[in-house]
């Protein structure tokens, strides 16, 4: 894992974001890039009819990324860059697959009002469509070494579960990789114990957690673990079927205290 590229809209979310990118990027000496995208949709007709607007506009954004570039050491600091596009999902996942980047980060903010829950963030959106993981930071997250990450997931067995990416992130910071799945269904049998976690081993250690609520039984999971990454898996066909699906990455993304790592194949 030696590129990393951080994509910044330059608010408080992004710029703790960057802080722990910064970090990290530092602790696995991997090059650090920056990416803006510059939203013309949301032009006004007023700035549209500036003369000037094409011109300022996109200097004063080059200057703000140069400025954030420049705290990275000159050994690590890769590409500073603005883009013009509509969709900034879209774009960022463009740029990293066109330069090949082993992981995206970006900032999240948690879920303030009802449109942003039926929209869904920037950093969500990506999470689909990037070609390569991507490392969602909460907006009062800070990096303290990456010792534990914890891996959801719906598979029985950690034998069938695609983790190569994982598994090279968590080697890259030298972490503990666990995996877990949380059981949502309430089963009626003489052992059952709530929220009782069972220890299953298929070669690396596998928790089994029955909660009613996936995303609370997963950050339950993590205090209790003291993980400093949760990382998700996601299925490019029949996307978490019946326990992860979309609305259950969104509201982890919303509601997670450490940041959330997600891949896909």
């Amino acid at each position: 894992m030696k590129k990393i590229l951080f994509a910044t809209d330059f608010s408080a979310p992004a710029n703790n974001a960057f802080a722990y990118a910064l970090e990290l990027a530092k602790a696995i000496n991997a090059s650090l890039s920056i990416l803006h995208v510059f939203n013309e949709y949301f032009i006004t007709r007023a700035e549209f009819d500036r003369d000037e607007y094409g011109d300022t506009r996109p200097r004063e954004l080059e200057v703000q990324v140069k400025e954030l570039g420049a705290s990275i050491p000159p050994e690590l600091q890769g590409d500073l860059k603005v883009v013009f596009g509509t969709f900034a999902d879209a774009e960022i996942a463009d740029e990293a697959r066109d330069n090949a980047y082993d992981l995206i980060i970006m900032g999240m903010k948690g879920e303030h009002h009802q449109l942003e829950k039926w929209m869904g963030s920037v950093t969500t959106s990506l999470m689909m469509k990037a070609p390569c993981p991507v490392l969602a930071i909460p907006e009062k997250a800070n990096y303290q070494g990456i010792k534990k990450i914890a891996m959801a997931t719906a598979l029985p067995s950690s034998a069938d579960i695609p983790k190569q990416q994982v598994m090279a992130f968590a080697e890259a910071v030298s972490a503990k990789l666990e995996f877990v799945t949380v059981d949502n269904i309430v089963r009626q049998s003489k052992d059952f114990v709530p929220d009782q976690p069972k220890k299953v081993f298929f070669g690396t250690e596998f928790h089994v957690i029955t909660n009613p609520s996936i995303p609370e039984g997963l950050n339950n999971f993590v205090l209790k673990n003291e993980a400093d990454v949760l990382s998700l898996y996601m299925r490019k066909r029949h996307l978490w079927e019946r326990i992860f699906h979309i609305s259950t990455s969104r509201e982890m993304a919303y509601h997670t205290k450490i940041p959330l790592f997600v891949f896909h194949n």
